[in-house]
């Protein structure tokens, strides 16, 4: 499952994470990252400090949500 491959885990880490896969999602997981990394550098969020808490995919015609937070705000369950 990509939710477990990626949640917890650095946006740098889960993008090599997406490139790599040989899951079928995996390349609309990592276009929509690279999308939110984009706009978190946009944003002037420290990016190396973010990390994708959840992945919530209802479908692939539905928009995937990334929550990104920062290490020290991010609550693992």
């Amino acid at each position: 499952m990509l939710a477990s491959q990626i949640s917890g885990k650095p946006i740098d880490y889960a993008l090599l994470q997406m490139k790599f896969s040989e899951k079928r999602a995996s390349k609309h997981v990592g276009v929509l990252l690279e999308e939110l990394k984009t706009k978190a550098i946009l944003e002037k969020m420290p990016v190396k400090k973010l990390i994708v808490c959840k992945l919530v995919a209802t479908s692939l015609r539905t928009p995937a949500m990334f929550p990104l937070k920062s290490q020290s705000s991010c609550v693992l369950t």
